[in-house]
C-alpha cells in the first residue's frame, strides 16, 4: 500500500473504551488509506480508500455505538476525468444510508447525541476503468438485536462524472428479453428457505419483467443519490447488476446479475469522446490478452503482491516473503499480554450485539538482527479491518521477553482467496537504526525504522 497513513490520522481501530468527562463523549477520527491498482485499462489511476470512523461511549466509559463508512476516492486521473465531481458522488453514495449528502451526514452524526445503530459500510469494486467506476456497497447495522443488511449499487461515468442509470441503457429490449428468458443469476436476495429456482418460476419472472419495464418507462429521480432506486446499476466486465424491491427476498430486495459481455461498452454513454473511448478499448484488449494475475482488477480475490523486479533495480532483497507460514498460537507467546486489550474489545463488541470475531495470526522474523524472534501480527475482524485492509503490527522482542511495538498500520495483508491467506511482505538487506527496511504488498512502498519516532515510517520518495 502506498503511504497508507498520513500524519495526524489514526492508524488502528482498537480504541473502544475512552475516559469520558461529559454525559456523552465521542471519538471522531478520519483515516486515509491509499491503494494503487494497476491495470492497462486504468492507466495507473490511483484510488484512495478513505474511512470515516465515529465511536461513542456512555458516561461510564462503556461502549455505546460505532459507525464506520468506507468509500473510494480518485487520487489522480487524466484530464478527461471529472475528478472533483466523481469524488463528491462517491462520498454521497457511501453516506446515502442517512438520506443525506456526505457533508450533511457528517454534521448530523457529529451533532447527534441520540442512539445510532452500530453500522459498518464497506464497498466492493465491480469495475474500474477510464470509462466508468462501478461499486456495490455493503451495509451491516446492529441495534442490539438481529442485524440489518443491505446492498446497493452505483456506477459513475468517468468522462462527465455523472451517475450511469438504468435509463441510460440503449439496448433495453435485449435486457428485457434476457430477464424474460430467465438468463440471469440472483446475486443477492436468496436465503436457506428461498432458493434461486423461485426467481426463475414464470410468476416471479413476470413480476421482475414488469418492474423492469416500469422502471425503464417511468423512471423518476429524486435529488441526490437514492440507494433504494432501481435506477442504480452495477457493471463488471461481463455482467450488469440491477436492484429491485421484492418482498419475499432476503431483506426485501433482490439484485440480479445479467450477462452483458462487452456490448455494454458500445451501448452506454455513446456521447463519450471518441479519442478517450478508442484508447480505452485498445487498452482493454491488451488487458484481455495478458494473462498474468497482476493485470486482474480485483478488490480482494487476488493478492496484490510485490513487484520484485522493480525492487531489485535499486535494492537487495534479504527475504522475499516473511508471511509464508502463519502461526495461530499467539496465546502461548509474549504477544498474549500485548494483545489482551484487543481481545477484550472484541468481547465488548459481541456483548453489544456485533459479531466482531477477531482473528489473530502472526509471523516471526528477526527485524533487528539481535538473535531474538520478533513478531509481525496480522489481525482481521470488524474492528481491525475494512476496505483499506487489516491491522498489521510489528513487535520487537527484548532479552527479558518484553515487547516493543514499532509498527501499527492498516494494509491488505490478509487475503482469504490465496493459498496461505496472506499477501507478501519483503525484507531488504538495508538497515537504519539497527532495523531492516521492509516492503509492503501492492505498491512496493518501503518502510524504514525512524530512531526519532521509535517505529517504522514511510520515507519520502520511496
Amino acid at each position: 500500500m502506498i503511504n497508507r497513513v498520513k500524519k495526524g490520522f489514526l492508524i488502528g481501530i482498537a480504541i473502544l473504551i475512552l475516559t469520558v468527562v461529559s454525559i456523552f463523549v465521542y471519538c471522531l477520527s478520519y483515516r486515509n488509506y491509499f491503494d494503487s491498482i494497476s491495470t492497462k485499462a486504468m492507466n495507473m489511476i490511483e484510488i484512495r480508500s478513505e474511512q470515516y470512523l465515529l465511536e461513542r461511549n456512555k458516561e461510564d466509559g462503556s461502549f455505546w455505538y460505532r459507525i464506520e463508512v468506507n468509500y473510494p476516492q480518485i487520487a489522480n486521473a487524466s484530464e478527461a476525468c471529472s475528478m472533483e465531481k466523481i469524488n463528491m458522488h462517491l462520498r454521497d453514495a457511501a453516506f446515502s444510508l442517512y438520506e443525506k449528502t456526505y457533508e450533511e451526514a457528517i454534521t448530523y452524526l457529529k451533532e447527534n447525541t441520540e442512539y445510532e445503530a452500530s453500522t459498518e459500510i464497506e464497498y466492493d469494486i465491480l469495475q474500474l476503468s477510464d470509462v466508468y467506476i462501478s461499486l456495490i456497497f455493503n451495509v451491516v447495522s446492529v441495534t442490539g438485536g438481529p442485524s440489518y443488511m443491505q446492498h446497493y449499487l452505483m456506477t459513475i461515468n468517468v468522462s462527465d462524472g455523472e451517475y450511469i442509470l438504468l435509463k441510460d441503457l440503449e439496448n433495453s429490449d435485449k435486457l428485457i428479453s434476457l430477464v424474460e428468458s430467465g438468463t440471469f443469476e440472483v446475486f443477492e436476495g436468496t436465503y436457506s428457505e428461498l432458493h434461486e429456482d423461485y426467481f426463475h418460476e414464470p410468476e416471479a419472472i413476470k413480476r421482475l419483467v414488469e418492474m423492469l419495464e416500469n422502471e425503464l418507462e417511468n423512471h423518476t429521480l429524486n435529488g441526490g443519490f437514492d440507494r433504494y432506486s432501481s435506477q442504480n446499476i452495477g457493471m463488471d466486465e461481463e455482467n450488469l447488476y440491477f436492484y429491485f424491491p421484492f418482498e419475499e427476498a432476503f431483506h426485501g430486495y433482490v439484485i440480479l446479475r445479467v450477462p452483458w459481455e462487452n456490448e455494454k461498452m458500445d451501448n452506454i454513454r455513446k456521447s463519450m469522446d471518441e479519442a478517450v473511448y478508442d484508447k480505452v478499448i485498445a487498452d482493454y484488449i491488451i488487458m484481455e490478452l495478458n494473462e498474468t494475475p497482476q493485470n486482474i482488477v480485483s478488490h480482494a480475490d487476488y493478492g496484490i503482491g510485490i513487484d520484485y523486479d522493480f525492487i531489485n533495480e535499486n535494492h537487495v532483497i534479504l527475504a522475499h516473503n516473511i508471511c509464508e507460514s502463519p502461526n495461530y498460537d499467539y496465546e502461548n507467546t509474549p504477544l498474549a499480554e500485548y494483545l489482551r486489550e484487543d481481545v477484550e474489545d472484541d468481547r465488548e463488541m459481541e456483548k453489544a450485539g456485533l459479531v466482531a470475531t477477531l482473528e489473530i495470526d502472526y509471523f516471526t522474523y528477526d527485524f533487528n538482527a539481535d538473535g531474538l524472534e520478533d513478531y509481525l501480527v496480522c489481525m482481521h475482524g470488524f474492528l481491525w479491518g475494512g476496505s483499506g485492509g487489516n491491522t498489521v503490527r510489528i513487535y520487537i522482542q527484548d532479552k527479558d521477553e518484553s515487547l516493543r511495538q514499532v509498527l501499527d498500520i492498516t494494509v491488505r495483508l490478509h487475503e482469504p482467496n490465496i493459498p496461505n491467506e496472506h499477501d507478501a511482505i519483503a525484507v531488504l538487506d538495508e538497515m537504519t537504526g539497527g532495523y531492516y527496511a521492509i516492503v509492503l504488498p501492492g505498491t512496493n512502498r518501503i518502510l524504514r525504522y525512524d530512531e526519532n519516532t521509535g517505529g517504522y515510517e514511510f520515507q519520502e520518495g520511496e
